[in-house]
C-alpha cells in the first residue's frame, strides 16, 4: 500500500514537474520574442533618428549648392563681361 501512494506521488509530482518545466519553456520564448521586439523597436529608433539627422543634412546641403551656383553664375557673368571687355579693348 505504501509503495502505491508512493508510486502515486512520483507520478504527480513528475506531472507537476513537467507542467513547470512547459511554463518555464514558454516564459523563456515569450521573454526571447519580447526581448527581440524591443531590441527591433530600440534598432528602429535609431535608424528613425539617423534618417532625421540625413534628411536635414541633405536639405542644408541643397541649400548651399543652390547658394554655391548663384555664386558661380554671378563669377561666370563676371567672367563674361571681362571677356567682353577685353576683346573690345584688343581692337
Amino acid at each position: 500500500m505504501l509503495y502505491k501512494h508512493e508510486q502515486d506521488f512520483l507520478s504527480a509530482f513528475k506531472s507537476h514537474m513537467h507542467e513547470v518545466y512547459q511554463q518555464l519553456s514558454d516564459l523563456k520564448k515569450q521573454y526571447t520574442e519580447e526581448d527581440n521586439k524591443f531590441k527591433r523597436q530600440a534598432n528602429f529608433a535609431a535608424v528613425t533618428a539617423s534618417l532625421e539627422w540625413f534628411q536635414t543634412e541633405s536639405i542644408k546641403l541643397n541649400e548651399l549648392v543652390i547658394d554655391l551656383r548663384r555664386e558661380v553664375e554671378k563669377w561666370k557673368s563676371k567672367a563674361m563681361a571681362n571677356e567682353d571687355e577685353r576683346k573690345f579693348l584688343e581692337h
